[in-house]
């Protein structure tokens, strides 16, 4: 049996990252508007929205990846940190996939992301 792609293999395949917030993906261009509006009503970046980081990995096929990361406590929230664990865990993702495009490719039967120990919705083709 094939062991999962090297983390380099993976970082290999990555030739743009695009990271933001649920409360920027929720909210778009109207963002800093709404964010400004959550500041005025007290909602700001206490919104659990703004907690939630995603990392979009584009690779050299053109296909994505995307993972996020959560603070389940305001107190603990850090963008860098957010943005790391999300990173790291679009790379995890990536491995799984790599491999099981490897065992595909060697004839296996693959059986699909659950098999992987993801949800489905965690690899974006």
């Amino acid at each position: 049996m094939r062991t999962m792609a090297a983390k380099e293999t993976a970082e290999a395949e990555v030739i743009q990252e695009f990271y933001f917030t649920a409360a920027e993906g929720a909210h778009g261009h109207d963002h800093i508007t709404w964010r400004a509006h959550a500041d005025a009503v007290g909602g700001g970046n206490n919104s659990p929205l703004h907690r939630i980081f995603v990392c979009v990995l584009l690779l050299r096929d053109g296909s994505t990846v995307t993972q996020s990361a959560t603070f389940m406590v305001a107190d603990q929230f850090d963008a860098v940190r957010g943005r790391g664990y999300a990173r790291a865990a679009a790379i995890e993702s990536l491995r799984k996939l790599l491999w099981a495009k490897a065992e595909q490719a060697d004839g296996a039967v693959v059986l699909g992301a659950h098999a992987l120990g993801m949800a489905p919705t965690e690899i974006r083709l």
